[in-house]
């Protein structure tokens, strides 16, 4: 269909912005669910043997979309996506998303979650100056 879109709902670059957001909290989450256990037993990322089933990845994407307000993706990407967390391999959809020490970056960086609270407080100051 030619209404459907698949992630910002509409065309601003905000709202692109935010929509990429949510879909990398969304993959966050389902890959901390499925690739967590294997990384807290020490087990390294990106290991030959598979960390989670590839359809039960990509059934938790798709709930974990829906319940970010995303629109369904495509299935090529969720078939990909869900294929790199079940190996264990964590991904980069937003760009600003840095990773913590805990997981490769020794000099730090910021989650998704620091973004979004950043994000927060700048609509917060925005509002608070329209007042």
């Amino acid at each position: 269909m030619a209404d459907d879109k698949t992630l910002a709902s509409d065309e601003s670059p905000e709202s692109s912005l935010r929509a990429t957001h949510q879909v990398q909290l969304a993959v966050n989450e389902v890959f901390e669910r499925f690739a967590g256990p294997a990384l807290a037993h020490g087990r390294e990322l990106g290991d030959q043997d598979a960390v989670a089933d590839v359809a039960e990845v990509k059934e938790a994407l798709h709930q974990a979309l829906r319940a970010h307000g995303l629109p369904q993706q495509p299935e090529q990407w969720i078939d990909a996506t869900a294929s790199e967390i079940a190996g264990g391999r964590r991904l980069v959809i937003d760009a600003r998303e840095e990773l913590p020490p805990s997981e490769g970056r020794p000099d730090g960086g910021r989650t998704s979650r620091d973004v979004e609270r950043e994000l927060e407080e700048r609509n917060q100051m925005g509002q608070s100056r329209d007042r």
